[in-house]
């Protein structure tokens, strides 16, 4: 598995994340895979997902249907829904939790993993991730 890292220094800017979704939907395009937008609660997601998806694109996420956007099929996941056993392509994720990490990690299905978020004192697991399993950080362009 691919393993990138974009790690804010404060809160993570609408332009941040959408150079993030970029990049994630880069890869999937490059191993013509679908992209899985991983967040820790589909319940509060809103503020993430206005940031990438329209208002029709973002309700049909919420409602876990699969939409296509750039050429490419994408779906959203919480780590509670997010299976060992599944595919699920190139992985977005958005502000992790430990268990999130933990998911992504057991499925070695994966074919790449992109995670952004700001840098804080909640963030102690996701360096811990980048350091261990020499996670790519990417910076701005």
């Amino acid at each position: 598995m691919e393993r990138y890292a974009y790690f804010s220094p404060t809160i993570v800017s609408p332009e941040e994340l959408r150079g993030a979704y970029a990049f994630a939907v880069d890869i999937a395009k490059k191993h013509r895979s679908r992209l899985t937008v991983l967040v820790n609660s589909i319940s509060n997601s809103e503020q993430f997902l206005e940031i990438i998806f329209t208002e029709q694109e973002k309700n049909k996420l919420r409602r876990y249907e699969t939409i296509t956007k750039n050429g490419l099929e994408v779906e959203l996941k919480s780590p509670d829904g997010f299976k060992d056993y599944q595919s699920y392509g190139v992985i977005l994720a958005i502000h992790s939790s430990p268990k999130a990490i933990n998911k992504i990690e057991s499925n070695d299905q994966i074919i790449a993993a992109v995670a952004v978020a700001e840098v804080n004192e909640l963030a102690g697991h996701l360096v811990e991730w980048k350091n261990a399993k020499g996670v790519v950080e990417l910076k701005q362009q």
